[in-house]
């Protein structure tokens, strides 16, 4: 296959410099692959840990159920989860008080939720460590947990704003999934293999990788923050049915042979270059790929159209995932360029409307409608995105043939 755009050279150059070990990429124009290639130590067939992307797998999942009428947007997740009714949050000065605006799963989709990543940062980050802290040792001490039993204990984590008043990347994604399963009565991983990945073939996609596929997994690598230099990791497998831990948002080394207790709809998901491409090609077919029709186009439209008003646009700008996107809009779990001079100080020359997401792995994942171009990128790296590749990959997949 040709080097579409200088792709492979760029890649190349990276793994000889040792700033990269591994990826793969697939590159979709006009409904016609022009790149499908594994590089360095990686093959084409290699299953990555998407992260963060399985974002994209929750989106359109929960909007094939939307169209169903098993679920609203506007539904409150109180409807699911009784325990969130007269949730805390906290308000402009720091106090906690029982929201007055009821969260929904709009909030959810959208990060306007309030719910919290554990990170040491905020009060209500603080709190959210905690619980994954408490849970992890549960677990450790012989005591499982569940993705629905995880997302019940959530509502006790006081939200970092009014639902709607703010943007806070956090684990309204993870929530969703617990939503998501008491609206059907089946696991994430049923779910999403019944709704998403069988209809589409994507047979090596899911919550673990099989152990028969272990050989396939892609390596792993640490990044040095001074020379860029990588570092093979080791890359250890688990049963994580029984030797179990909460993760939320953080890179993690074992490989799941079985799908884990905690399904986490917000970055749990493993996958191939050659199959997450299908899931971009059925949105930029507006819902339809090969003969198989998941979504209406109205639908899609809908998910791909930026929700957020000037004041989560500020917050979005002030939060430390949100700033790293400069020109994007934030919606439906995607984000969505508004303004494409602004993105190119993140070196994005993308067209307005373009679309995707990225994960904590350096994978990222992109739809450009205008152009007709769906493109996925991965990689394995504990210290996330390679940033100088990153730009490079971004103008290279958008440039004109």
């Amino acid at each position: 296959m040709h080097d579409y755009h200088g792709i492979s050279s760029l890649i190349e150059t990276a793994i000889a410099a040792e700033s990269l070990g591994g990826a793969s990429i697939c590159v979709i124009k006009n409904g016609n692959i022009q790149l499908l290639e594994g590089y360095g130590a990686d093959n084409v067939d290699s299953i990555y840990k998407v992260y963060s992307m399985t974002k994209v797998f929750t989106a359109v999942v929960t909007f094939e159920l939307v169209e169903e009428g098993v679920i609203a947007l506007s539904d409150p997740v109180a409807k699911y989860l009784p325990e969130f009714a007269n949730r805390l949050v906290f308000n402009a000065e720091g106090g906690l008080e029982v929201e007055r605006t009821p969260l929904t799963i709009q909030h959810l989709l959208n990060m306007t939720s309030g719910i919290p990543y554990p990170f040491p940062g905020t009060a209500s980050q603080r709190h959210m460590e905690a619980l994954e802290a408490e849970e992890i040792a549960r677990a450790a001490a012989g005591i499982p947990f569940t993705t629905l039993s995880a997302c019940r204990k959530m509502a006790r984590i006081p939200g970092s704003f009014e639902p709607g008043r703010g943007w806070e990347y956090g684990a309204g994604a993870d929530l969703l999934g617990g939503v998501l399963e008491v609206a059907t009565g089946k696991t994430l991983d049923v779910l999403y293999e019944e709704r998403l990945f069988q209809p589409l073939g994507m047979a090596d996609t899911g919550f673990c990788i099989p152990l028969e596929k272990t050989e396939r997994a892609a390596t792993q690598w640490h990044r040095d923050p001074v020379f860029t230099r990588v570092t093979r990791a080791g890359a250890p497998i688990r049963d994580a049915q029984g030797a179990d831990m909460l993760t939320l948002m953080a890179p993690v080394a074992e490989i799941d042979v079985v799908p884990p207790a905690f399904l986490a709809g917000g970055g749990g998901c493993y996958s191939t270059a050659r199959d997450f491409v299908r899931v971009l090609q059925l949105l930029l077919n507006d819902g339809e790929f090969e003969g198989v029709r998941l979504l209406r186009p109205e639908t899609v439209e809908f998910m791909r159209t930026p929700q957020l008003n000037e004041e989560q646009m500020r917050a979005k700008a002030a939060d430390g995932v949100g700033a790293g996107v400069p020109g994007y809009s934030y919606s439906n779990l995607l984000r969505i360029l508004v303004d494409p001079s602004e993105a190119r100080s993140l070196g994005v020359n993308g067209h307005a409307g373009e679309y995707g997401w990225d994960g904590a792995g350096g994978n990222f994942c992109l739809v450009d409608p205008s152009i007709g171009v769906a493109a996925v990128f991965m990689m394995q790296n504990f210290e996330g995105a390679e940033p100088v590749l990153r730009r490079q990959l971004y103008k290279a997949i958008v440039a004109d043939d």
